[in-house]
């Protein structure tokens, strides 16, 4: 009668060795390219698609909250998650200049640049063990292609190799959103591709000039409709595309800021990556150990309580000491089932005190840069989102004195070791 109590205490007992040892001993599942693929070559490309466009990839959206120093509770640091809203837009501008299937690529600060596509990015998950980002793919007409999450595991024994010394364990992912991009170009016609490039072309103009082109373009439900096309020969086109020509030169201008940002940030952030997965991992397993300790102890107290409780008795009313001593010991053992469960949490919050120190120390400030124009001069500084808005303004300038030459106009990059532009 008494016989499942017992097996039940010596099952969840074996139940919490044979996990431990497991969870000691084992390694983690890879998702994403697998395992595997992670000490081998470069992730392959498909093959190139047949249309060459203009890819904008705007600074991924960090994914921080409103009152982004609250995401610090989580483990999650926000200098160092704009950091990587940078370098993860480039890394995906190179994975897509290696795919060769795009005219232009370049890295901006936000989507309101002209460009043909636009690819859309938000950081889910960094912590050096997962990353997960989400991508959404539109065209110029404000169409959305698709959405689609991209994530990868790295396994804790990937940092240990010396093989993988100044590598990034996830740089293969970033090849599968262009790879999903390119087959998605395959799919359209070519009088598609030519819509969005005249849509393109006539947004810019708009831009300026909303009134001469407003009958070429309709909105409807949030999207860009093609209605007409003006002459070849329209001297408002022509001004306009010269003056878009200039807007892709300064764009094509802080691809070296960008650049230079990834490759200054990458030592550290190899660093960076490899202690905070490695404390990620351990989180993770120490979460899992807490919970099954936890869980486990309960079940073992509750087991020793109803050994103790249906102890057989003598004929004086006197409980078996042998029920009675391993109930006790089951409860005993329980409870420190338990306790080490809770400390287990506790050194888990501890690892996440220490993810993102590096951040602090990252600065995404861009140098100023000078705009000659004739016999003046215009200094564009701060970020490099407000640069861009600076830039828009002389552009509207520019557009406005139909007297000044678009050829005059020089932009003189900074200099590439310090802001000043004198050299």
């Amino acid at each position: 009668m008494h016989k499942p109590i017992k097996i039940c205490s010596a099952f969840v007992i074996g139940l919490l060795l044979t996990s431990c040892a497991s969870s000691n001993g084992g390694s983690s599942v890879a998702v994403g390219p697998g395992a595997d693929s992670e000490s081998e070559a470069a992730a392959s490309f498909v093959s190139p698609a047949p249309y060459l466009l203009e890819l904008a990839i705007p600074v991924l959206d960090p994914g921080l909250p409103e009152d982004e120093y609250a995401s610090i509770d989580k483990g999650i640091w926000p200098e160092l998650r704009h950091a990587e809203a940078n370098r993860m837009a480039w890394m995906l501008k190179m994975a897509a200049d290696k795919s060769q299937s795009f005219s232009t690529v370049r890295v901006t600060p936000t989507a309101s640049v002209s460009a043909d596509i636009y690819m859309l990015g938000e950081i889910l998950k960094s912590n050096g063990e997962d990353l997960t980002f989400k991508i959404e793919v539109v065209d110029a007409s404000g169409k959305t292609w698709y959405t689609e999450k991209y994530t990868h595991r790295t396994v804790s024994y990937w940092y240990e190799d010396p093989r993988n010394v100044g590598q990034d364990p996830f740089a293969n992912l970033y090849v599968e959103p262009i790879n999903d991009l390119i087959a998605y170009l395959k799919k359209k016609k070519p009088d598609d591709i030519a819509r969005i490039e005249e849509i393109s072309r006539l947004r810019f103009a708009q831009s300026f000039a909303p009134e001469a082109f407003s009958d070429y373009l309709e909105v409807k439900r949030g999207q860009v409709h093609l209605v007409g096309a003006p002459a070849a020969d329209d001297p408002m086109v022509m001004r306009t595309d010269a003056i878009r020509v200039r807007d892709k030169l300064f764009v094509e201008s802080f691809q070296g800021y960008y650049s230079t940002f990834a490759g200054e940030m990458d030592e550290a952030y190899y660093l960076w990556q490899r202690d905070s997965g490695l404390q990620a991992s351990a989180t993770r397993k120490a979460k899992q150990i807490a919970a099954l300790k936890t869980a486990v102890g309960v079940l073992v107290a509750v087991a020793g309580v109803a050994a103790i409780a249906n102890a057989p008795t003598d004929k004086y009313g006197n409980s078996d000491p042998v029920n009675v001593l391993g109930g006790t010991a089951a409860v005993i053992g329980g409870g420190l089932l338990v306790g080490s469960g809770i400390g287990s949490m506790q050194e888990a919050r501890s690892h996440k005190e220490v993810l993102g120190e590096l951040g602090r120390s990252i600065n995404a400030d861009v140098a100023p840069r000078v705009i000659e124009m004739d016999n003046t001069t215009t200094t564009l500084t701060g970020t490099a989102e407000e640069q861009f808005t600076q830039w828009r303004g002389v552009l509207g300038q520019i557009y406005e004195a139909e007297s000044t030459p678009v050829g005059t106009i020089n932009i003189v990059e900074p200099c590439s070791d310090g802001d000043d532009i004198e050299c």
